[in-house]
């Protein structure tokens, strides 16, 4: 058995769905400040694409190539640079410029680091193997190793006002002094000796050769002779041998030519 219900509803308490009064201008305002935020991030959007100079190519002034970058302007890193090489535009320079210092390293193929150049506010310094400099024509110039310091230069000029200054030997085919100016070997404190295997030859083309010892000055030949090949030789400073005979004549007295005599122990006088 079924009944059935009868729900009878009046005007007075119908309900009526939507969004009315404040809550309907907020939303408006929510809408309109949701769309200008929009409208602002995408000016700004295409601002930073202008100032940036975004393109297909690249970032502003850097582009990217095929074989690497290329920049058009300066370039600051914060960090390592690590590349193969850097090559600058055509009929310009490049400058490398650093606050405190400025480091370049090379690695083997085991990651060690092989060599490395190294500039700061007050040195340079170079950690190699090997150093070597090199003219345009690829003549050595320089080179510096653990062994040894080869020079290739014609001539080695030392300007300096005093002089320069060797611990060990000096193996070379000559030495000369600059035109007009004075050439002095000197040993302040020890032994000051020259070996040539066919001589050794001491020779001033346009003023004097002077020799000073403050000791004895000994001149030898092992197997050869002593030649003073001059027009005048002199002695200055040679004893005389003084009579002790009573009667001088006057000649003898006023005469300035005397005979020159070798002791046995090889003394001249």
């Amino acid at each position: 058995m079924y009944q059935t219900v009868w729900v009878v509803t009046t005007p007075s308490s119908m309900a009526y769905l939507g969004i009315y009064g404040w809550r309907k201008r907020c939303l408006y305002f929510m809408l309109i400040g949701l769309l200008c935020l929009l409208v602002v991030n995408f000016v700004l959007t295409l601002w930073l694409i202008k100032v940036m100079g975004f393109s297909v190519d690249g970032l502003g002034e850097l582009k990217i190539l095929s074989g690497g970058v290329k920049l058009s302007s300066q370039a600051t890193f914060f960090g390592s640079l690590i590349c193969s090489s850097i090559f600058s535009h055509i009929g310009r320079s490049v400058t490398f410029a650093s606050q405190q210092n400025f480091t370049v390293k090379t690695r083997n193929d085991e990651g060690r680091i092989s060599s490395g150049l190294y500039i700061d506010d007050t040195k340079i310094t170079t950690q190699a193997a090997q150093f070597s400099v090199s003219d345009l024509r690829g003549r050595n110039l320089m080179t510096v190793d653990n062994d040894k310091t080869v020079i290739g230069v014609d001539t080695l000029r030392v300007s300096g006002n005093g002089g320069a200054f060797f611990d060990g030997s000096i193996q070379t085919p000559i030495l000369e002094n600059f035109p007009g100016k004075d050439l002095r070997f000197e040993s302040p404190t020890r032994r000051l000796q020259m070996f040539g295997g066919e001589g050794v030859s001491l020779e001033s083309r346009a003023g004097d050769v002077n020799l000073t010892s403050l000791s004895d000055f000994k001149i030898e030949s092992q197997e050869g002779t002593i030649r003073f090949v001059a027009s005048n030789v002199y002695l200055p400073a040679l004893k005389t041998f003084q009579s002790h005979r009573g009667h001088i004549s006057n000649h003898h007295k006023t005469s300035t030519i005397f005979q020159l005599c070798v002791c046995t122990d090889g003394k001249l006088f």
